[in-house]
């Protein structure tokens, strides 16, 4: 069952994987209906390999005996020789050559699905050789003789058959690869707003809060905190053990700070040792206070063990509040002040601003 469950989950997170299952699903069709007439024994035969083809090809693609890429070829050979041989049968009025449009679909998907080095020479042969055999099938079609000969009566049932089942195919495909691209833009857009070491968000990611709090304190008189925290002797950590190690302290203070993040409170890595703090006031001044107090404490209780020594840091923070005609650059600039205040008196604890 665990086994089932694992090629399930591979099928419904891999577009191709599905693309192979349903054109599985449609020889399984296919057959029954010629089994059912009898009337193109040659096409029973076909579909048969069909399903036995693809069925090897997936179980390869669980299995992964072969890299994915080299399984989407061999998936697009076996439906070329599949397309020419229903067109060897039926002649090109019957539509089959329109598959070679889903192939080339799958090609252009395969470029951006797959970041094996040979995917893109693969995905490139995979389209032009699509293309090359639609317009040779087209060009040559006529000329050729069918096995069978059908009026065009019979014909128009499996030409919108077919027509309607790549039009299907190439519009799955688009759909993917339209999830596919706001997935990695939501990624780059991610990326451009957070810090990579940290995680947290960096001063541009930071910028989206600090303005849609201050609309909000000048529409509703909303009020709202900045708080900026530093390490307290910091360069002692880099300069002592290395900046390995200050990134490891770095770290752990963003563990302690996201588990903050409450939806009305956001944290930025405002630049090296220093974080910013900015919270909506659905709280008291009071308890806003006592939530960078508890920070404090939770910075105090980090330990990065080595084998050779143990670090361990504090914090002090300055904080101020929004007040009436306060711009946003005033209000850090107070918190700072009331930092550079604690770190003259002592460190290792939370400022207010005067």
């Amino acid at each position: 069952m665990s086994k089932f469950k694992t090629m399930l989950s591979m099928i419904t997170r891999n577009p191709l994987a599905t693309g192979g299952v349903v054109l599985l699903g449609m020889h399984v069709i296919m057959l029954s209906l010629n089994l059912m007439n009898h009337r193109f024994p040659v096409f029973i035969i076909q579909n048969l390999v069909g399903i036995l083809f693809l069925s090897v090809v997936l179980l390869i693609g669980y299995f992964r005996k072969v890299n994915y890429p080299y399984i989407v070829l061999l998936t697009a050979v076996g439906v070329w020789v599949q397309i020419h041989i229903a067109i060897a049968m039926l002649g090109i009025d019957a539509g089959f050559q329109n598959y070679f449009f889903a192939t080339l679909a799958t090609g252009f998907f395969l470029t951006f699905s797959s970041k094996h080095k040979n995917t893109p020479l693969i995905a490139k042969f995979i389209e032009s050789m699509s293309l090359v055999m639609y317009v040779m099938s087209v060009m040559h079609g006529e000329k050729v003789q069918p096995v069978y000969h059908l009026t065009e009566q019979e014909l128009f049932i499996p030409h919108i058959v077919n027509t309607i089942f790549v039009l299907i195919t190439i519009t799955y495909f688009s759909d993917c690869y339209r999830n596919l691209l706001k997935s990695s833009v939501h990624r780059l857009q991610r990326a451009a707003e957070r810090d990579e070491l940290t995680k947290l968000y960096n001063r541009r990611g930071i910028r989206y809060f600090f303005d849609k709090l201050q609309e909000r304190w000048e529409r509703e008189s909303q009020p709202y905190m900045v708080a900026i925290l530093d390490i307290d002797d910091f360069k002692e950590v880099n300069d002592t053990w290395g900046h390995n190690e200050g990134d490891k302290v770095l770290a752990a203070i963003a563990d302690v700070l996201t588990r903050y993040a409450d939806g009305t409170t956001w944290f930025c890595r405002w630049g090296g040792e220093e974080f910013l703090v900015l919270s909506q006031l659905s709280k008291s001044k009071s308890q806003n206070l006592g939530i960078l107090n508890s920070i404090l404490a939770d910075v105090r209780k980090i330990r990065i063990e080595e084998k050779d020594h143990v670090i361990q840091v504090t914090v002090t923070i300055g904080c101020a509040f929004s007040e009436p005609d306060m711009l946003i650059h005033e209000l850090i600039n107070k918190a700072d002040n009331a930092l550079y205040r604690g770190k003259s008196s002592g460190k290792n604890q939370v400022v207010l601003a005067e």
